[in-house]
Formats: C-alpha cells, structure tokens, sequence
C-alpha cells in the first residue's frame, strides 16, 4: 500500500498544481451568485469568507477561543462541512 502511495504522489509531482488562491476567488464568486451572503451567513450568523479562507492554514482573521489561543482547521472544517449541507440543501429544493 505504502509503495502505490508513493507511485502516485511521485506521479502528482509531474503534474502543474492549481493555485489555492484561484480555486477559492472561483469558489466565493460561485457562492455570491447564490447570494450566500444573505440567504446563509445571515440566516446562520457566519462570517463571509474570502479568497484565503481555505487557501491557508488558519482563517484569515486567526478567530480566538475565550483562552485567546487560535483555532485550527478544526474551524474551517466544520465552516466547510455545514456550507457543504446548505449547499446539497439548495439542490434538494429544486
């Protein structure tokens, strides 16, 4: 399994990479055209995202705990999986 693994991200290495930042200016465009920001960040009280919120390692405002220790992806999961779920939501209503 180890060596497939291996084949494969030595194969990847060839291949030109997508920058992240593009992919996410593509992604908030899409998600403005569904109006996003009024019938999901308002109705659910979550911040609008920009360009870098996914391309990075933490979200772009670092958001705290009480204990002012900055959350991880942990938090950019979780924004990502519920905006997944209102996303496949929108297709069950049409």
């Amino acid at each position: 399994m180890i060596r497939v693994c291996e084949t494969i991200l030595n194969q990847q290495d060839d291949k030109p990479r997508i920058d992240p930042f593009i992919v996410m200016e593509d992604i908030v465009e899409k998600l403005r055209l569904l109006d996003y920001e009024n019938t999901y960040c308002k109705k659910y009280k979550k911040e609008i995202i920009n360009k870098f919120y996914f391309a990075s390692s933490l979200t772009h405002k670092q958001i705290s705990n009480k204990n002012s220790e900055i959350v991880s992806n942990n938090y950019q999961f979780a924004y990502f999986y519920e905006l997944s779920n209102w996303l496949i939501s929108l297709i069950k209503q049409v």
